[in-house]
């Protein structure tokens, strides 16, 4: 089981970089940055997520789900990006804005990103299946 936590680390060392999203989504490194996505629905219901913010933009991309979102503000909803640091820590990635938080585990990103992108590991997991 330590080895699963090494290789997730590892893994999620690769990806929490923000040239790994810049490649991804075909944007250059020097219009991102690390921010932290606030979200209130209409029922007033709060969401704190780790995101990286295309400057200049309406736009970020939502780590947890891989995909580029707007920032919307529409029926009663609000989405507000604060521009966050982040930090590598024990288990995974903190992003931090003020006293504003958000921890993402390795494992959580390993899970999301394994299948998306080539690695050894994602390469002997289809060598069983031949």
């Amino acid at each position: 089981m330590v080895k699963n936590t090494q290789s997730a680390a590892k893994f999620a060392a690769q990806i929490m970089k923000l040239s790994f999203f810049a490649n991804r989504f075909g944007l250059p490194k020097n219009r991102l940055c690390w921010c932290i996505i606030v979200s209130q629905n209409e029922e007033g219901s709060v969401s704190i997520d780790p995101a990286v913010l295309i400057k200049g933009e309406n736009m970020f991309i939502d780590i947890k789900h891989d995909n580029l979102l707007p920032l919307m503000n529409v029926s009663g909803c609000k989405t507000v990006a604060y521009k966050a640091v982040c930090n590598r820590v024990r288990g995974g990635y903190k992003l931090r804005f003020g006293n504003e938080e958000v921890f993402i585990s390795a494992e959580s990103i390993r899970n999301i990103y394994r299948s998306k992108i080539f690695s050894t590991e994602l390469a002997e997991d289809a060598r069983r299946y031949q």
